[in-house]
């Protein structure tokens, strides 16, 4: 890959990340309003950064930075299986803190009615992001083997 290429792929990738990080923010500012002590602010996030970021990794690989590199679509499927451990291991983490300690615990004292809405928001966008980001983990590591096939066999075919 030639420098305008590579300066290409790294506008791309600022671009993305500038994305994700408005996705981000976007999705939280509501709890961040109503809630300012919520505990998992990280995971949350976590769970919308690799929902993000592995999604457009699986659609749009050549035109991200593990295009034509082999080492990283690797070091991905390497680690695949102790991010999608990871992640369900904080997802039920989420749900047990919600059925051991309650909605109360999160929102704190409110109305009924405002507790029901953020707390409505608040399960719907984590199962939402913490599933999504769970199914592009696993297909993620697919999705590189058969780029390091495609990679490698271009020639062939």
């Amino acid at each position: 890959m030639d420098a305008k290429g590579r300066k290409h792929i790294i506008s791309l990738e600022v671009v993305w990340w500038l994305i994700t990080a408005v996705i981000t923010f976007g999705v939280l500012f509501p709890i961040w309003q109503k809630v300012p002590d919520y505990p998992f602010w990280l995971t949350n996030s976590i769970f919308i950064v690799v929902f993000i970021t592995y999604a457009r990794l699986i659609f749009f690989t050549n035109y991200s930075f593990l295009g034509e590199n082999k080492v990283l679509k690797f070091i991905f499927i390497a680690i695949s299986v102790p991010v999608i451990f990871l992640l369900i291991h904080h997802l039920n983490k989420f749900q047990t803190f919600l059925d051991e300690q309650g909605p109360v615990a999160i929102v704190g004292n409110m109305s009924i009615e405002d507790e029901a809405s953020i707390m409505g928001y608040i399960h719907k966008e984590m199962l939402f992001f913490a599933t999504a980001s769970i199914i592009t983990a696993i297909l993620l590591p697919f999705k590189m083997v058969v780029s390091i096939w495609k990679t490698y066999n271009k020639d062939r075919f």
